[in-house]
């Protein structure tokens, strides 16, 4: 008994006397964490021989408590194990530890859930991870991107639920603007569902209209000095507006017309 002791308090102190025992229910002699360490240590088994009881395979339970007085990993306190083995004696054998398993015939790393079993290891042509709706088509599966072609890639339930732009310029991007359905003749799905704007879309176009616009007022004035620079006459004729504020198309009255004839 004083060896027991002893040895509980040198090798399992923290565990089988603590400082607080409110503060700390599953700890102290008699708990878990306590039984395990002094098994560990051998704290147990001189104390039974003293007493003439047997502890046959160590683990700290005397044959009298033991469901399996043969197996050290078996009696009251163990963890269970995914074994085929009762390991905590509570007559239930790899509760809350077995593993499901679905055949997987495609090979996408997905299996059907119709074809789940229950059991330590997995049987051959496997796997863990279930809600493949479709075995037999590696493309189909929950870690699919979904597609515009009325199937049911991702395994949602739904066809085509994927969030689609319209592309009116036919360009390959759609307007994030412009949300549609897949049912849409010129629907896209930008860049594998990420929301790209349309290059040919406003404001984009509008930009591009005004750069144009600038470019052609650049051009103009420098024709025109040109023209100016070779004796030409030239005015602003009221009311031709280039579609900007306070520019207007330039005329031509005299000198060199060919330098113009585009304008």
């Amino acid at each position: 008994m004083v060896e027991r002791a002893y040895c509980l308090f040198i090798s399992c102190s923290d565990q089988c006397f603590p400082y607080e025992f409110v503060d700390h229910p599953l700890v102290g002699d008699g708990s878990p964490a306590c039984h395990q360490c002094a098994a560990a240590n051998g704290c147990n088994s001189t104390f039974a021989a003293c007493v003439g009881l047997v502890d046959q395979d160590g683990d700290g339970v005397l044959s009298t408590a033991d469901c399996d007085d043969t197996d050290a990993t078996v009696y009251g306190d163990a963890l269970e194990l995914c074994d085929g083995i009762d390991n905590d004696c509570n007559g239930q054998i790899d509760e809350g530890v077995l593993i499901t398993w679905f055949a997987d015939l495609d090979g996408d790393g997905f299996g059907d859930n119709a074809t789940g079993v229950s059991q330590c290891t997995a049987p051959t042509g496997f796997v863990d991870i279930g809600n493949d709706c479709d075995d037999t088509n590696s493309a189909i599966n929950p870690g699919t991107l979904e597609a515009c072609n009325g199937i049911d890639d991702d395994c949602s339930g739904t066809a085509d639920d994927v969030l689609v732009f319209a592309d009116l310029d036919g360009d390959g991007f759609g307007d994030v603007n412009n949300p549609v359905t897949c049912s849409f003749p010129d629907a896209v799905l930008n860049n594998s569902g990420q929301t790209i704007p349309d290059p040919n879309s406003f404001p984009v176009r509008s930009m591009r209209a005004l750069v144009e616009t600038v470019s052609i007022m650049i051009a103009t004035d420098r024709l025109m000095r040109t023209a100016y620079s070779y004796g030409s006459t030239w005015m602003r004729e009221p009311g031709r507006d280039l579609g900007v504020e306070g520019v207007h198309r330039p005329v031509h009255t005299g000198g060199f017309p060919h330098l113009c004839s585009e304008l």
